[in-house]
């Protein structure tokens, strides 16, 4: 009697491997694609930051002028070679360049702060590159050894069968090609072997 070993597990074993594979291989693609997205929003922030410090230097420039104007009213003012209203205006002035002047600093600090975010997401990407390339070569290690299983399976099953098949006064050759009587299909299993094998970078 022949003998047959069940090939489903293994063929299992090597779909499940190639197919780890492709997954991890997709999530290297998408992390690949975060590090872009996350530089192109750095090159944002940075941009955003020299528009936010430009903005800071008008409104401090725009502050001295006004409190400039409110230093000169003051004494005019009391010496009523100006209007009340003048000075008030003046004051009032200040005031606003003031308010956007703080304004300003905390533009600054928000595109400070999406720079350091965005830098971060860079840090993040990569480190998912560098895991997901980890995956991929211990999946590529695990399609190996489901290779090597099925070679192992089929090998097996030809020198079973070449044992039991060998009658008395016949001399056994263990090195004989696997033939359909001892049940190993050698389109099947060697072809898809190959097959699955390709599918392996």
């Amino acid at each position: 009697m022949l003998f047959e070993l069940d090939p489903r597990p293994f063929q299992a074993a090597l779909d499940q491997a190639n197919g780890q594979v492709a997954q991890f291989q997709g999530q290297l693609e998408q992390a690949i694609s975060q590090v872009a997205q996350a530089e192109a929003q750095v090159a944002q922030a940075n941009s955003q930051l020299l528009q936010s410090q430009a903005q800071l230097a008008q409104a401090q420039a725009n502050q001295v002028k006004t409190q400039l104007d409110v230093n000169k009213y003051a004494p005019l003012a009391e010496q009523k070679a100006v209007t009340q209203q003048d000075l008030d205006n003046a004051v009032q002035g200040n005031v606003v360049a003031k308010a956007q002047v703080e304004a300003a600093k905390a533009g600054v600090e928000t595109a400070r702060a999406q720079l350091r975010a965005a830098n971060a997401q860079i840090g993040t990407a990569k480190a998912a590159i560098n895991t997901a390339k980890g995956q991929i070569e211990n999946a590529k290690a695990a399609v190996r050894t489901a290779q090597l299983n099925w070679v192992s399976l089929a090998s097996s099953r030809h020198r079973w069968n070449c044992r039991h098949r060998s009658g008395p006064g016949r001399k056994l050759d263990y090195h004989d090609k696997p033939s359909a009587d001892d049940g190993f299909d050698r389109r099947s299993d060697q072809g898809l072997f190959h097959s699955q094998r390709a599918a392996v970078p």
